[in-house]
């Protein structure tokens, strides 16, 4: 099963408007990142994976996934 930023979400259950509250942004791009339709900035992945309380195992899987770079970190 393919690990989704949707389920991590659904696991701290917020809902779109929730977490994009807590995020600062609006709930269409919260969803545009969900379905990988908009590139997640860095910054906003670890929010994102903080706010729903994603271990660091989760949000490793995720990043790669996503091909999210670390801070002076290239993703392979």
């Amino acid at each position: 099963m393919e690990l989704q930023l949707k389920a991590i979400r659904a696991n701290a259950d917020y809902s779109l408007e929730q977490l994009a509250e807590k995020l600062g942004c609006g709930k269409s791009t919260v969803w545009r990142w969900e379905h990988q339709l908009s590139p997640m900035p860095p910054k906003m992945f670890e929010a994102y994976c903080a706010a729903c309380g994603a271990d660091d195992v989760t949000k490793e899987a995720l990043r790669k996934r996503l091909n999210i770079q670390e801070k002076g970190r290239k993703v392979q």
